[in-house]
């Protein structure tokens, strides 16, 4: 059975926290080390104090947090209800709770509606989503702007939402019970169905009001995404039309017919830098992959995928899996650039590239992106703390019983030393001027 899936749109998993009060320390982190951090580059070193600013105390295990627009945000449950607390981090204050309720817990006890998590929308608002429904809050109040029964994913740096409404024909919901092979497609409500969707909708909101800006209607499954580089560009992809729509009127500003697919139909459609990448047959079974040109819409080049049954990790990169390893992609040619060794996984973080171990969080090394060259060996680190890629890269081992730090700083060709921990941690985010870990109780947070 093949997993299909041509929502772009869909969210990625967010990092998992919630909020404090008082002195209490919940298996505190104590880190005592103060530390020199040298600029990237040449420039001159400057002395940086790792400063503890607090526990943001979360009662519920699976309550969940981030690190979005210099602020943190978590989500816990009381009973019921969902809390959404935010907080300013140097010190590390409560500005603002909400609860809602959450849905009624399925038969096997999942709570469906606990999976929020934080998108930044303009600068003085933030997107609170979940799989079911998403809502636009004040950043500084949390007051609420408004509110959508079905998921909104931000474009055009915040000022846009996108929403995708599918219409699949009737009676072609997945039975599972069969067990049937062959190919699946996602639905927004969380249905399988064994054809694409007959057509789609794609509507884009005024963040800021929710009010709808322009809708167009698409034969198959559809995905849109920022163009990079220009805020006020979407391009918009669909089984047979990729156009490129001002992000505020919709407006088309080019536009090219795709050729049918010939014995196989389009599987997926993706979107990486300046290029629309768009797959034909299911992977690992020798498919093709054909690349389009954002700026001009001119095919680029066409490979042929390898036959081995399994797919690589790039994340903001083009990849493809081979036998010993995984093949990086020019660009220009879509032939292979430079490869790994076997059993890695890419996270493009700018001009290089964090290689990992396959399936794992452990670091392996920094590479350049256009060569591969290797830049920083990560040998001896166990994990890293998700992070914007022009954020210092944070990384940790376990030394007995606690947690040594380290930090990466753009640029720099070794890892510095920050303190350690007084007990183990792994679930850490950090942005460029703060660090959250998830401990017994909460998050610990520092500058």
């Amino acid at each position: 059975m093949a997993l299909i899936e041509l929502d772009l749109y869909a969210p990625a998993e967010p990092t998992p926290g919630r909020a404090p009060r008082g002195r209490h320390r919940y298996g505190g982190l104590a880190l005592v080390v103060v530390l020199l951090l040298a600029l990237a580059g040449s420039g001159p070193a400057k002395s940086v104090l790792w400063r503890r600013t607090g526990l943001a105390q979360i009662g519920a295990p699976n309550g969940s947090y981030q690190l979005v627009g210099g602020r943190l945000y978590t989500f816990d449950s009381v009973g019921t209800r969902l809390v959404t607390t935010a907080w300013s981090m140097d010190p590390l204050r409560r500005l603002w709770s909400r609860t809602t309720r959450i849905p009624d817990a399925q038969s096997d006890g999942v709570l469906p509606g606990f999976g929020w998590f934080a998108a930044p929308a303009r600068s003085d608002q933030v997107l609170l989503q979940s799989q079911l429904s998403s809502t636009v809050v004040d950043a500084r109040t949390g007051t609420v702007r408004w509110t959508s029964p079905v998921p909104v994913t931000p474009a055009a740096g915040g000022r846009v939402g996108l929403v995708y409404e599918q219409q699949f024909r009737p009676g072609t919901e997945y039975d599972q019970d069969t067990g049937a092979a062959g190919p699946l497609y996602f639905a927004d409500d969380g249905v399988f169905h064994t054809e694409p969707p007959l057509h789609t909708t794609l509507y884009a909101l005024d963040l800021r009001t929710g009010r709808q800006l322009w809708q167009t209607v698409r034969a198959g499954p559809l995905v849109a995404a920022d163009v990079r580089g220009d805020a006020d560009q979407i391009v918009v992809v669909a089984s047979d039309w990729l156009g490129v729509l001002a992000a505020r009127t919709g407006a088309v500003l080019r536009e090219r017919r795709l050729p049918a697919p010939a014995a196989r139909e389009l599987s997926s459609g993706d979107i990486v830098g300046d290029l629309v990448l768009l797959r034909h047959g299911s992977p690992g079974d020798g498919g093709t992959v054909t690349a389009y040109s954002v700026s001009s819409l001119a095919p680029v080049w066409q490979q042929q995928e390898p036959v081995d049954g399994s797919a690589a990790f790039c994340a903001d990169m083009l990849c493809e899996s081979e036998d010993f390893g995984v093949a990086v992609l020019d660009p220009a040619t879509g032939n292979p650039r430079w490869r790994t060794d076997r059993g890695a996984s890419l996270v493009g973080r700018g001009t290089s590239v964090l290689e990992v171990g396959n399936g794992e969080n452990r670091p392996v090394r920094v590479r350049d992106a256009a060569t591969g060259a290797v830049q920083v060996d990560l040998a001896g680190w166990s994990w890293y703390a998700s992070s914007p890629e022009e954020a210092p890269l944070m990384l940790g081992r376990l030394d007995r019983d606690r947690t040594v730090f380290g930090v990466l700083t753009p640029g720099r060709r070794a890892v510095q030393p920050l303190g350690y921990s007084t007990t183990p941690v792994t679930n850490c985010a950090s942005d460029e001027r703060f660090v959250g870990c998830r401990v017994l109780g909460g998050v610990e947070v520092w500058a």
